[in-house]
């Protein structure tokens, strides 16, 4: 896997709520879960912490825009789908 690398990446991501007015009765949350998320983009960079991925690559410019910094802790599953 390197930079440019357009990569697959399945990560349970957080979530939260936005009832009516904000309140939420306490039981109705001991069912919910984290949410698993698949995200596909240009890997910009992976760290000991983290993957961060772009949704668009200007190579010219060397610029990215739309960019998402996933926390390794969170990723389940990392796929190469194509080098450019």
């Amino acid at each position: 896997m390197k930079t440019k690398d357009i990569v697959l990446i399945e990560w349970i991501d957080a979530q939260t709520l936005s009832p009516t007015l904000g309140i939420v009765n306490i039981e109705e949350l001991k069912n919910e879960s984290p949410i698993l998320t698949k995200s596909v983009g240009f890997l910009v960079s992976v760290n000991k912490d983290c993957y961060v991925i772009a949704n668009e690559l200007w190579e010219e410019a060397n610029d990215v825009k739309y960019i998402h910094i996933i926390p390794k802790c969170c990723v389940k599953k990392v796929k190469v789908l194509k080098n450019p």
